[in-house]
């Protein structure tokens, strides 16, 4: 067995600080792909900040580059660091030169990281100390590409077989749904699977299906900007991951005695008379009064605005499915099937 590969072998079976010393020291060239893999191979310790600092220091140190990539996978440490979930060396990285770069899927470091109350503070961070992320940051961008999963973040699934909806603006282009089997590390290092694309221009909102997906699948969306002929292809924008999981629990409400389902808990258990009641509660959930009681998370200034939207939607819907019920002697609905929101609250 070589001495590179004792690199990788010492840091995956890791010890004891003082082997990994000895093994680098055994493997002069710092740019082979054993030890650059055995760099990478460091986010996935269970050790402390301080001792996984002092590992990669030690890389560093033997001549190893800081944005080697992995061959195989287009990754830097950087996105080994977020699907390690290993951010507290952040700081250190990005202060020893560290650059954001995209790989083969499109996607950045930080975009494999669960969307949640904190992971705002982490792209701000990465946004001031990076000022961008794209990779030449020479050229400056005529045209902001933006991208965004309409969906309610409070929430970690989206039902497996529901629309998902898209809101996008930029240059001309097209959106594309990636997505991996699973957010296990063994499912991030394979390559993502790219899904179907709908061209775009300008502000727009897209839909994509769900239903053909995998149960436990992770997406995310690319924004892609290019010419008419879909050449000069580049990657502005990205959002996600979003999980996708079958049977995601319904909370059942009703409103004029018919029983509705949402996967909002806020609507679990809640009975409304009468259409007016239930209306006059959709405009309290709107202006917030009531989603803050509900949510004891920090609050998302982003989403409220999509939100609003998205409760007149179903307020709209429930309101025709009901003027439906009332106006002919029909059922609503068959005798096996319940009411189905198909848009979020």
């Amino acid at each position: 067995m070589g001495n590179s590969s004792s690199v990788l072998e010492t840091v995956t079976s890791f010890a004891d600080i003082n082997d990994i010393k000895k093994a680098l020291q055994e493997s002069p060239d710092a740019s082979s792909i054993d030890v650059i893999k055995a760099f990478h191979a460091c986010c996935y310790l269970s050790t402390t900040c301080q001792r996984l600092q002092c590992i990669l220091e030690l890389f560093l140190k033997h001549g190893v580059d800081i944005n080697a990539i992995d061959p195989e996978n287009h990754w830097t440490i950087l996105h080994h660091v977020f699907v390690a979930q290993k951010t507290f060396v952040l700081p250190y990285l990005l202060d020893k030169g560290a650059i954001i770069k995209r790989g083969l899927s499109g996607l950045a470091p930080h975009d494999y990281i669960p969307k949640s109350k904190h992971d705002h503070y982490i792209r701000q961070y990465l946004e001031k100390m990076n000022q961008q992320l794209v990779e030449n940051k020479q050229v400056e961008d005529e045209t902001q590409c933006d991208i965004q999963i309409v969906h309610d973040w409070k929430r970690d699934t989206h039902e497996l077989g529901e629309l998902l909806h898209v809101k996008c603006n930029g240059s001309p282009g097209y959106v594309q749904l990636i997505y991996h089997e699973n957010d296990s590390t063994e499912g991030y290092l394979e390559e993502a699977i790219f899904d179907q694309f709908i061209q775009v221009e300008n502000e727009k909102s897209i839909s994509f299906s769900t239903a053909h997906l995998p149960a436990n699948a992770i997406v995310h969306v690319l924004y892609v900007a290019c010419d008419k002929h879909m050449m000069h292809r580049q990657v502005k924008a990205a959002d996600g991951p979003l999980r996708i999981r079958a049977n995601v629990e319904k909370y059942i409400f009703k409103v004029n005695g018919e029983a509705f389902h949402h996967a909002n808990p806020v609507l679990d258990g809640m009975v409304f008379p009468t259409m007016r009641e239930f209306q006059q509660f959709m405009k309290m959930m709107k202006s917030d009064k009531i989603v803050g009681v509900k949510y004891n998370e920090e609050e998302e200034s982003s989403n409220q605005t999509e939100d609003s939207k998205e409760l007149q939607i179903n307020e709209n819907t429930i309101i025709e499915k009901f003027d439906h019920q009332v106006g002919s002697d029909d059922p609503l609905l068959g005798e096996n099937t319940s009411n189905q929101l198909d848009v979020d609250v």
